[in-house]
């Protein structure tokens, strides 16, 4: 049962030392934060470290602040250069689409002879090519000899028709196409040609700022982040411990600077540690009481112990005084034996 409650008592003198360390780091803080309007003279050197600490922290989480801020940039611009790439890709493939589209329509009003033939010559070349070969595969003779160069051309029927849409945008025939389909295919390819060239511009400023960060990315994931993690929490445990010392050590002294203008807040703090010490004097003194209770019932429970032994060693020596006794009868009687047969009388 002692056992169970010195357990209890134990803990709660560690709680109430955990306590005193809050209240000692509380007042520290706050009488440091206050030091050039109090007349608090005691414990100057104490306060001086403690000072001297808090910069070192507040340097050390600047300098860890400042990194995750880059690595939380440099992911951002990770992340907007991805999305910068795959819009580049997605206006690719409209843009690529709309082309052929737009050449299609090219094609089919060049077959109908309704643009300028100079300025399109190239395609109605392709087209009167096209016608020839199509009338000449129906000559039974030559089929088989056509056939595979109208599977060429159709392969090769994409790119024909993006060659004709590069023709009307690189030679500026964009008012000479008779279709308002093909004006409309053309203005949005240019408006998605436009969006590209700025999207170009995006991701190329967004792999320079990649590429002049990158070694000191390298070197944060290498480990850069984990040290200053671990130096900024370093420096914010010794700066708690100056604080707390300096804490314990104006309480401890609380008679030479505590007066009437003592701000409140400090005093609530005083008084909150009189009180956790006064809590913690009576359980000590609780421990200390059972401890020597504790240590009565091991002296008396020893001394039963042993004259318990006594007993028992009592009893033995009885019971050897008796064999004694018996021993030395019989002794007698032999001496007694022995002088009959002397005189003769046996």
């Amino acid at each position: 049962m002692d056992d169970g409650l010195l357990e209890d008592i134990a803990g709660r003198i560690a709680e109430a030392d955990e306590r005193l360390r809050l209240y000692s780091y509380e007042l520290g803080l706050k009488a440091a934060a206050c030091s050039s309007v109090l007349p608090i003279h005691v414990g100057r050197k104490l306060l001086e470290a403690a000072a001297g600490r808090s910069r070192e922290c507040d340097e050390a989480e600047k300098k860890l602040a400042a990194l995750r801020s880059f690595l939380s940039s440099y992911a951002a611009s990770q992340a907007e250069l991805e999305d910068t790439e795959r819009r580049i890709g997605q206006a690719d493939d409209e843009i690529r689409m709309l082309s052929i589209r737009l050449g299609a329509m090219i094609y089919e009003e060049c077959s109908l002879s309704l643009l300028d033939k100079e300025a399109f010559r190239i395609v109605y070349d392709d087209v009167r090519e096209d016608e020839r070969l199509r009338r000449e595969e129906g000559n039974v003779l030559s089929r088989f000899l056509l056939r595979g160069q109208l599977k060429v051309r159709q392969r090769g029927e994409e790119s024909r028709f993006l060659s004709y849409a590069d023709l009307v945008k690189t030679g500026g025939l964009g008012s000479q196409l008779g279709s308002g389909k093909a004006e409309e295919a053309l203005r949005c390819i240019q408006a998605l040609e436009d969006e590209r060239q700025s999207l170009s511009c995006d991701k190329s400023r967004l792999e320079a700022i990649l590429s002049e960060g990158r070694e000191r990315y390298r070197e944060a994931v290498r480990g850069g982040e984990e040290t200053l993690s671990g130096e900024a929490a370093a420096r914010k445990a010794a700066e708690e411990s100056a604080l707390t010392e300096y804490g314990s050590y104006l309480y401890s002294r609380g008679s030479e600077w505590v007066d009437k203008d003592t701000p409140q807040e400090l005093l609530d703090i005083l008084s909150a540690m009189l009180e956790v010490h006064g809590q913690r004097d009576e359980l000590v003194r609780s421990r200390s009481r059972i401890e020597r209770d504790s240590k009565v019932e091991d002296c008396r429970a020893m001394i039963e112990s042993e004259e318990g032994k006594i007993a028992v060693l009592e009893r033995e020596k009885a019971r050897i005084d008796r064999e004694i006794q018996a021993i030395r009868e019989e002794i007698g009687a032999l001496e007694e034996k022995i002088r009959r047969l002397d005189d003769g009388k046996v």
